[in-house]
């Protein structure tokens, strides 16, 4: 009788709405499986599930994404790794690892880059062939061929799986295509596999901390580098909003000074009308007392023969004062002009 094969132990991996939860049911058969159809998290412990290939037991081990927003990075890698570890402190090893990816999604959000930074930190660089970069959700997008381009996209860029695809040996990619049988033509590649992961020779075997770890190590960068981020944006928005506020009173500055200039303009226009109908008047009256002066002394002088010439001196004083009134309402008029440049300069300079 051949002997039985070890148990199984598969750890899925991938941001939130990867489809984790669903390759598991499809699986296992499992009914109770919480699938989440959004971004919030359904898984927020590790949870085993078991089931069966032939007479080997396997295990598939659901995970929280590194993007929970119930749970910071750091907590989420500690329960991965307190599992990792206690199974093979048991004597038991990992047999892979599924890294699930949507492949609806035509650009990877940070968490996606920052989990595949830490993923062979997490497995050990030199373990990639037990890591599967498994895309999910095919069929859902209307255009066929936009899968396919995000397909060729993730296993051409080396921003995205190109490195891990290129190792030596390389990682594999296989399509989860939501059936039982394509989730276990995925398990099956892993069954006769046993490894331990790097963070657990590092944190078991070596006695480092998780926080030490090449694994601990990437993700408090990526979360320093994350809250730098923030930082640099919350500073961003805060300058911007403070140019907004220098803006909107420099606006309503010059708003105040066009209204100041018009009001300005046209008290000026109005003291030029007011003042052009008072020359006007006094040029009426001027001539007035002109002609009456004269006209006066020639009827007198007619009537009394001459004995009223005398009344003739009187037109030399109506002029004087004709001229005086005149210059006086020019004196005005320039006075106004002079008191209108001077505050329109003055406004031009505030």
């Amino acid at each position: 009788m051949a002997a039985r094969l070890p148990p199984a132990y598969l750890l899925l991996l991938g941001v939130t709405g990867a489809g984790k939860s669903t390759l598991i049911q499809k699986a296992t058969s499992i009914e109770d499986i919480v699938i989440g159809e959004d971004m919030d998290s359904c898984t927020t412990d590790v949870a085993e599930y078991r089931t069966m290939f032939e007479d080997q037991d396997v295990y598939l081990i659901d995970t929280p994404g590194f993007d929970d927003g119930t749970r910071s990075d750091i907590e989420v890698l500690k329960n991965i790794a307190s599992y990792v570890n206690g199974i093979c402190a048991e004597g038991k090893r990992l047999s892979g690892v599924l890294y699930l990816h949507d492949i609806t999604l035509g650009r990877m959000r940070g968490s996606g880059f920052q989990n595949l930074e830490m993923l062979p930190r997490l497995v050990g660089q030199d373990k990639l062939r037990f890591i599967t970069l498994v895309t999910t959700h095919w069929g859902r997008l209307a255009d066929p061929s936009q899968e396919e381009r995000n397909e060729a996209q993730l296993a051409t860029n080396d921003r995205y799986w190109k490195p891990l695809l290129s190792g030596h040996p390389p990682a594999q990619m296989h399509r989860f295509l939501n059936t039982a049988d394509s989730a276990w033509e995925i398990i099956r590649t892993h069954l006769d596999h046993h490894f331990m992961p790097a963070v657990t020779e590092q944190t078991v075997i070596q006695g480092l901390s998780l926080e030490r770890s090449d694994a601990g190590i990437t993700l408090q960068r990526n979360v320093d580098q994350h809250l730098a981020e923030q930082l640099a944006a919350a500073e961003a928005q805060g300058v911007q909003a403070q140019a907004e506020v220098a803006a909107a009173k420099e606006e309503a500055r010059i708003a105040l000074a066009e209204k100041a200039n018009a009001d300005r303009d046209a008290k000026y226009v109005h003291a030029c009308r007011a003042l052009r109908e008072k020359r006007e008047k006094n040029r009426f009256v001027r001539w007035t007392l002109r002609v009456g002066a004269l006209a006066g002394s020639i009827a007198a002088t007619a009537v009394t023969g001459g004995a009223a010439a005398v009344a003739l001196l009187f037109i030399p004083a109506t002029e004087s004062w004709a001229q005086s009134n005149a210059k006086k309402d020019q004196k005005q008029q320039e006075l106004l002009d002079a008191q209108y440049h001077d505050v329109k300069m003055a406004s031009m300079h505030a």
